[in-house]
């Protein structure tokens, strides 16, 4: 878990031994997360059809309701569970930048999802499920281009093909 021993150090460096600046840290990974997650949800709606003002709206929500859920306070208040919030950064921002990179064929905003897909392996290792989530998408909102089934699945696991064989390096 590197990237968990380099926020560590760097907490270390700023703070010392004085847990608050850890305790800092942790909420504004958090925080930083919940942005996240708003925006991913409120792109992911108006694609759907939703009106930017609805999306908005839900997408706070959302990020709202994913904040305060318990199972998420042992992650914020205690200075080890920040493993669970620099994987799940990594993670939501893997999910941006696939959007992102799938609404404006961007190939840099691709590449940039599967380095974070990379940082959140680097995190912990709950990240390996992360690599269906492209998959997902994709078989989603490919459902009225493409009709029959199958032909949906195969571009599903192309686009999670890249993702795939990161992880597949990983576990190797």
């Amino acid at each position: 878990r590197p990237f968990a021993t380099i926020s560590f150090a760097v907490d270390f460096f700023f703070y010392g031994s004085n847990p608050i600046g850890y305790h800092v840290t942790n909420v504004l990974l958090h925080v930083a997360t919940l942005m996240l997650v708003s925006q991913i949800v409120r792109v992911l709606l108006i694609e759907g059809g939703s009106t930017p003002r609805v999306a908005q709206n839900i997408g706070l929500l959302t990020a709202f309701l994913f904040g305060i859920h318990p199972i998420h306070v042992i992650d914020t208040t205690w200075i080890s569970g920040r493993t669970d919030l620099i994987a799940g950064l990594f993670c939501a921002g893997m999910f941006w930048s696939f959007i992102a990179a799938r609404k404006t064929g961007s190939r840099s905003l691709s590449l940039l999802s599967l380095i974070l897909f990379v940082g959140a392996l680097g995190s912990k290792e709950i990240a390996v499920g992360a690599c269906v989530v492209p998959a997902g998408i994709e078989f989603v909102q490919n459902r009225s281009a493409t009709k029959r089934f199958v032909a949906r699945i195969l571009l599903s696991l192309k686009v999670a093909a890249p993702y795939l064989i990161v992880l597949a390096t990983y576990l190797i």
